[in-house]
């Protein structure tokens, strides 16, 4: 299981969650990585938590909310291809205060297709979260 993210304190927080759990052994890597430029092997499975707002980031901290014209979906989305197995999913997570026409649009355009959809509302938010398990589109 491998845990990466752009932002140094993120890393240093799943390092410590993982330790605390019990993950701490070589099988787990918890490490440093603007999407897949530190990463050289292929997965079953790759998870994203994308950041869910189109918005200019101006701090380290923001990067976790804001993305500018959803730039960070769009070149994930192009990549991951490349870091699946053959018959490797995706596994999304997005929310209605999203724009959900662009990202069914993305998932399209990459030939990807949504073989799972999940969605629950946020408790006292407001808000509806969802998940999505994508595979390749096999047309």
């Amino acid at each position: 299981m491998h845990a990466v993210d752009v932002s140094k304190f993120s890393v240093a927080n799943a390092q410590e969650n993982f330790k605390n759990h019990g993950f701490d052994g070589p099988r787990y890597k918890v490490f440093q990585s603007d999407l897949f430029e530190n990463i050289n092997e292929k997965f079953d499975i790759v998870y994203f938590s994308p950041p869910w707002i189109a918005g200019e980031a101006e701090t380290e901290m923001e990067q976790a909310g804001l993305d500018k014209d959803y730039g960070t979906i769009k070149r994930f989305m192009a990549e991951v291809g490349d870091y699946l197995e053959s018959d490797g999913s995706v596994t999304l997570s997005w929310a209605d205060c999203c724009d959900m026409k662009l990202l069914n649009d993305i998932i399209k355009e990459n030939n990807y297709e949504i073989q799972t959809f999940y969605e629950r509302p946020i408790e006292n938010g407001g808000v509806t979260a969802f998940v999505l398990i994508l595979v390749k589109n096999k047309n």
